[in-house]
């Protein structure tokens, strides 16, 4: 019903020629539309850190002691995505796919402690070398219980220079959208 390269039979008033590229009022009727989608997300955290330098707790080689953080953080997130059905079926022109509606929380409380211990700093080819630790515990209503840790080692001969060694078991629980959402098709 809609053809970009003529004018549907309009003519212009003032010079009598035929318009091109314009698109008749029943033509644009029927690619019109309205559509529209509701969505409500509500986040709640909360986060208790305690952090800072342990004066008793220093190497005899080392220039500096160690430094501790301790921690905990609770997250709570809800989402409410609702479309209407022709946002939810993809009719509205130049979409791409399917939205379909989206519901779901979660919440976690994780607990943490991390430490940097300098080990040796100060002497001749080693400005520092300290270790680098870390271990998370997280209690996910989505993913249930799992362990995250860290352990690096950490080399500077000179200010200039630093190497860094890791190690780590990382875990992330999905978000709301990779749980909750439908399959659905679009566009790629």
């Amino acid at each position: 019903p809609v053809n970009i390269f003529t004018g549907d039979g309009f003519i212009y008033p003032d010079t009598g020629a035929p318009m091109t590229g314009t698109i008749d009022p029943r033509a644009l009727d029927y690619i019109r539309t309205s559509y529209t989608s509701d969505q409500t997300t509500e986040a709640h955290n909360a986060a208790a850190v305690v952090s800072g330098e342990v004066p008793a707790l220093q190497f005899p080689t080392a220039e500096a002691p160690i430094s501790l953080a301790v921690g905990v953080e609770w997250n709570e997130s809800e989402t409410d995505y609702r479309p209407d059905d022709v946002t939810r079926f993809g009719g509205a022109y130049g979409q791409g796919g399917t939205s379909p509606p989206l519901q779901g929380s979660l919440d976690s409380t994780e607990y943490f402690i991390e430490a940097y211990v300098p080990v040796v700093s100060g002497m001749p080819g080693i400005d520092s070398l300290g270790l680098d630790l870390g271990y998370r515990k997280s209690d996910t209503n989505l993913s249930g219980d799992f362990d995250t840790w860290k352990a690096g080692l950490e080399y500077s001969p000179v200010p200039s220079l630093r190497t860094r060694v890791m190690l780590q078991r990382a875990v992330r629980a999905p978000n709301l959208g990779e749980q909750f959402a439908p399959a659905a098709f679009g566009l790629t």
